[in-house]
Order: C-alpha cells, then structure tokens, then sequence
C-alpha cells in the first residue's frame, strides 16, 4: 500500500496536468480549492481550473469512469465550477463507490459523519470509511483509530483505536503517529 508523500504526489500531479488532461486539471482544482498536498487554499484558482475541464469531467462521469464521477461529487461539494449541493455530491459518490474507488468510499464516510447532503448517521461514516481504510487510505484509517479510542459510532475499543493508528502511521500519517 502507498505512503502519505504530499511533496512527491504535487510534482507528479502538477507533470500530469501539464498536458491539459481534464483528470489532472480537476485534481489540481480539488487541492487548490482547501489547500491540499501542500498547495495553498486559493478557490479562485481552483474555480478557474475546474471551468476549462468540467464538460470534460462530467461527460466521463456519465460514462462511468469512477476517478470522474469522484471528482463531479468534488465539483458539487465544493462548488468547483458547479452549484454547491451536497445531495448532488452524495449521489457522484455513490456512483464511483459502487466503482470501488477509494476516495468515494472515504467521501461517503466524511458526509455520514457530518451529516452534509445525508442524515448524520456516525455506524454508516465507519462503515464507509472502514471500507476505504481496508483499501489502505490513511485519513480513514486514522478517523477510525480516533472513532474507536472515543466509542463514537461505535463500541469504545482502545486496541481497535491504536491498531487504526499504527496502519495509518505506518503510510505516513503525522497524525496518526502523534495519536
């Protein structure tokens, strides 16, 4: 399984988007948009980004490429060149989750426990997101060590919570590591 690496993961996704490849682009508008894998928040960037490849991403998305279908959910839950609605969000997630992609199945666990765009329901977060810890995601594995050690969502169990944590430490979580 892969290993937390922002500073490697944002040169080889800003090589990918040189092309002008509408994956690469949308990802690159994902991380500008709240500042991820070291690249500062910057959603106007991240609206203009999106613009040029959203036709793109969505027509992929209706042909059921899951890593498009993610990125359309993306699109909606942070208004990245798309109207924000949550429940739209949710519905892109489903799809690419029935795909088993990873992310999706992490996005499902993250809506679930906010309750945005679903009820808030903590048993379904955890099922999602142990879906996607298996697949080896480390922020999964690291909210299940931190669900475990509360008892939130489910039983209190402090050897389930560190085993979570170690998996996640292990890929490079700082979090993890720390917890």
């Amino acid at each position: 399984a892969g290993r937390v690496d922002d500073e490697r993961a944002r040169s080889l996704l800003e090589e990918s988007a040189q092309d002008g490849n509408a994956l690469s682009v949308m990802w690159l508008a994902r991380v500008y948009s709240t500042g991820r894998m070291t690249f500062p928040p910057n959603k106007e960037k991240a609206i203009q980004l999106a613009t040029t490849v959203i036709d793109e991403i969505e027509k992929l998305a209706n042909e059921e490429h899951s890593e498009a279908m993610l990125l359309l959910g993306t699109a909606y839950a942070e208004g990245l060149a798309k109207p924000i609605d949550a429940e739209l969000a949710v519905v892109w997630y489903r799809k690419a989750a029935a795909k088993n992609n990873t992310l999706a199945l992490h996005n499902l666990g993250n809506v679930y426990a906010s309750g945005t765009g679903v009820p808030q329901n903590e048993e379904l977060a955890v099922s999602w997101w142990r879906q996607a810890a298996q697949k080896g995601d480390a922020i999964p594995q690291l909210r299940l060590g931190t669900v475990y050690e509360e008892g939130t969502g489910v039983e209190q169990d402090l050897q389930e919570a560190i085993r979570w944590y170690e998996e996640s430490a292990s890929r490079g979580n700082q979090a993890a590591a720390a917890a």
